[in-house]
């Protein structure tokens, strides 16, 4: 998942609807799958930097989520926080819990239906 385990949701209701479902995965074929900015991890820290200073320039609070760990787009916790530190003040929560793998791997194996994750609210405050 290239940035939040929830966003081809809104992707897919954006497109009309998330097509035919198949496979262990719920999600569609690699080829199906929508790409933006954020989700290349060759572009994924620069995008997220200029959308943090356009929030900026507005003068505007946001909140963002993020995992704490290395995510597959590169970015991690860390990385965000730094980017958001050039812009805002942050007020920070760590959110411990478990999240559903939606099951199954490709090699058929499986994986625990349940992973622990270390999740970020962070509240961006302008400077």
């Amino acid at each position: 998942m290239h940035y939040s385990r929830f966003y081809h949701v809104f992707e897919s209701i954006v497109d009309g609807g998330p097509g035919e479902v198949s496979g262990v995965g719920r999600y569609p074929q690699p080829s199906l799958r929508p790409r933006s900015r954020y989700s290349l991890k060759g572009e994924s820290r620069q995008a997220l930097a200029d959308l943090f200073e356009k929030i900026a320039a507005k003068r505007a609070q946001s909140i963002v989520t993020f995992p704490e760990n290395e995510c597959s787009n590169g970015l991690s916790g860390q990385i965000v926080r730094e980017l958001a530190r050039q812009h805002f003040k942050i007020q920070e929560k760590i959110v411990l819990s478990k999240f559903s793998t939606l099951g199954g791997t490709a090699d058929g194996q499986g994986r625990a239906a349940r992973q622990s994750a270390t999740e970020l609210i962070l509240h961006f405050i302008p400077k």
